[in-house]
């Protein structure tokens, strides 16, 4: 908009006092507009980065269902009693993904997948190829458990996806 606005300033000028010599204006805020209209386009479709910026989370279509892969322990942790345990990653969160897949890398030969509900209002970020995080920006790892509102355990699966619960 500001592009706009600053080039329609340039054009009446020209239009009042000639070519010769607002030429160097014109172009400047014609390139000006350009180079606006470049980086806004080319930022449209660039995930988040930060829980806190959702510039891009109404863009990007969020999954009704993720999974979280972990140790076969931790998923019955959390399929039970819908707690959290933040690990050691950045940013501190949970992280999932859209396909069971993404979550086997996680859970590995003897772990399990935490099959999830995902609340349509919860803010998401999404960290590219399928993998979404919800970030705790003040989250502890290792040491505190966290209850998520829109983040609902429904099923516990084995690495092979089977159903275990």
């Amino acid at each position: 908009m500001v592009g706009i606005v600053y080039g329609a300033m340039h054009l009446v000028r020209l239009l009042i006092f000639g070519l010769d010599a607002f030429f160097p204006l014109l172009l400047g805020g014609l390139i000006v507009w350009l180079a606006v209209g470049i980086v806004k386009s080319k930022l449209r479709f660039r995930p988040s980065t930060a829980h806190r910026s959702s510039s891009s989370y109404s863009r990007v279509p969020k999954p009704k269902t993720l999974y979280h892969g972990t140790t076969r322990e931790n998923a019955f942790d959390i399929y039970n009693t819908g707690l959290w345990l933040v690990g050691h990653t950045r940013p501190h969160a949970i992280w999932m993904g859209d396909r069971i897949d993404i979550a086997r890398r996680y859970s590995r030969r003897k772990g399990a997948i935490v099959v999830v509900d995902v609340d349509p209002g919860l803010r998401l970020t999404p960290r590219g190829k399928g993998v979404y995080t919800y970030e705790l920006l003040d989250g502890v790892p290792k040491k505190e458990y966290y209850r998520i509102q829109g983040l609902t355990p429904i099923s516990l699966l084995d690495p092979r996806g089977n159903r275990i619960v």
